[in-house]
């Protein structure tokens, strides 16, 4: 049973995993195979009866089949007649105990008792708890606690605890923030818990704090730690590279409480969507997280393979909490993870664009362009909500009119021309500097003409407010703009930008036999 204050879709360490087995005798509680019969088995018994063991026919204890197979007309566990069982004698046995008076690790008491138990429970195995599916259990009904309660009731009583004496509200307030915020509670949302006499004044204080900025702040820092998010290259020089944008999406995708499995989808493979949008881009900058070098003596197809290690490698500890790293040598004979699947999942993450070898840049392409803050990320959000609402609009504008006359179309195209001129204007007042600066008298420069198939495009990459950003795709896309569709090439220097909620992708150049391209979320100084 997953047990936390919120429950947004991530599985992050404030979580806390607590048993659900009711109260039993000692006797009577089954063997968990997993916690309590493996660790003593692998300690004490799989030296010679697992797969290290000498002897080909030795007798095998690390399975079912080896533990139930008949040798001589007996079996070291009979599931059928457990007191029969070989295991059952020889742990209990004085003249030939089993591990053999001469072996250096004994079994203990608690150890012998545990698979005693277990032998006369059956005898049986089962994979790793990590491997097992939960499954949903429910707490005695005849409890009338918060179900979260009932369940931690049910351990307590196992081990005759009471619940503690519920705290006063100052230091409950305290609490939950330190939790949820890193911080603690601001003075006046305090003084209000504290007065409210409403019964569920303790859940309407916890709203104010998810519903708060911080909460999706202090939250990412778990799992930017986890990815190994750095903003600097990690090695040689150890210079700046700009990755912030992935870390402000982080933080908006907690804020937002996005579905774990578009949170672990987008980072993996946003690039490989049906239309990409511009975070699910952004988002893939969990891939370029590895660090990276320029160092003189290199080898790029050295570094090549660096890469990929540690994003397969990543990957294992993050997502499936478990370590692929012995896996990249040989398969490992109580490793569920074969050498053929790490390989195979390697070759998902080296179909990536970029080159092995840094260069030493801040921006280190393939880029994007992306908000260069979490004011121009929401910014960024409201615009693609009234671009939408005004395209579903004019659209159904469109749809109810029989015929569309030429007047009509030249009509709506220089309204698009005054409207996307107004924007040209404030992206050029807002940019430093004159370079780069799009030309607001060449209409095809910075409109699409709805009203014609052909779609304008520009080579300029003045988008006020933007930030290059490196995230990684493993497709080649076609750039994309807010206010126009078309591919846009790429600078060979950047130009410097101002502020604002504006962005766009740059395409960098790749080999065409590539099945993607990395991004990275750059700021342009």
């Amino acid at each position: 049973m997953l047990i936390c204050v919120r429950c947004p879709g991530y599985l992050f360490p404030w979580l806390v995993l607590l048993s659900m087995s009711l109260p039993l005798d000692a006797a009577d509680r089954p063997v968990d195979f997993s916690r309590e019969v493996l660790p003593v088995l692998s300690n004490k018994c799989f030296v010679c009866h697992g797969a290290d063991g000498e002897a080909r026919d030795a007798l095998r204890l690390d399975s079912f089949e080896g533990a139930t197979r008949e040798q001589e007309g007996r079996r070291a566990i009979d599931p059928r007649e457990p007191k029969n069982s070989q295991v059952l004698i020889r742990i209990h046995s004085v003249d030939d105990p089993m591990p053999p008076a001469d072996a250096a690790k004994q079994l203990t008491a608690a150890e012998r008792d545990v698979l005693d138990r277990w032998v006369r429970q059956g005898g049986s195995y089962a994979r790793h708890w990590a491997f097992v599916p939960p499954v949903k259990a429910r707490p005695d009904a005849r409890q009338k606690q918060h179900v979260i309660d009932a369940f931690v009731a049910s351990k307590l009583k196992a081990k005759k605890l009471e619940f503690a004496v519920e705290a006063d509200r100052r230091t409950l307030a305290r609490r939950v923030a330190l939790v949820l915020t890193g911080l603690p509670p601001d003075p006046k949302p305090l003084a209000a818990f504290v007065a409210d006499r409403r019964p569920d004044a303790y859940q309407r204080f916890v709203d104010q704090l998810l519903a708060h900025p911080r909460f999706g702040e202090h939250q990412a820092r778990y799992w930017l730690d986890a990815v190994r998010y750095g903003d600097t290259h990690g090695l040689h020089l150890d210079i700046r590279r700009g990755i912030f944008p992935f870390r402000d999406w982080v933080v908006l995708a907690l804020n937002r409480n996005v579905r774990l499995d578009k949170f672990i989808t987008w980072q993996l493979a946003g690039d490989l969507l049906k239309n990409p949008t511009l975070e699910q881009l952004v988002a893939t900058g969990f891939v370029r997280m590895n660090p990276s070098t320029a160092e003189g003596g290199a080898i790029p197809a050295e570094f090549q393979a660096k890469n990929n290690f540690d994003r397969v490698e990543t990957l294992g500890t993050v997502l499936l909490g478990m370590s692929l790293t012995c896996a990249r040598c040989h398969t490992h004979k109580y490793d569920p993870i074969p050498q053929r699947e790490y390989y195979r999942l390697m070759a998902f993450f080296n179909s990536t664009a970029e080159a092995s070898m840094d260069g030493n840049k801040y921006e280190y392409g393939p880029v994007i362009r992306a908000p260069g803050n979490l004011a121009a990320w929401r910014d960024w959000t409201v615009l693609q909500v009234m671009r939408k609402d005004l395209l579903n609009r004019s659209g159904k504008q469109l749809d109810s009119l029989k015929t569309v006359t030429p007047e009509f179309r030249k009509a709506w195209a220089a309204a698009s021309r005054r409207f996307q001129g107004a924007i040209c204007q404030t992206r050029n007042s807002q940019a430093s500097g004159g370079a780069g600066r799009t030309d607001c008298r060449n209409p095809k420069d910075v409109y699409v003409d709805i009203g014609d198939s052909r779609s304008a495009q520009t080579t300029s990459h003045q988008a006020s407010g933007t930030r290059r950003v490196q995230s990684p795709t493993r497709r080649t896309t076609g750039a994309w703009h807010p206010d126009r569709d078309g591919p846009v090439s790429r600078r060979s220097s950047p130009e410097p930008v101002g502020a604002g909620p504006l962005a766009d992708i740059s395409e960098a150049p790749v080999d065409g036999e590539s099945v993607g391209q990395s991004y990275l979320a750059t700021n342009i100084r």
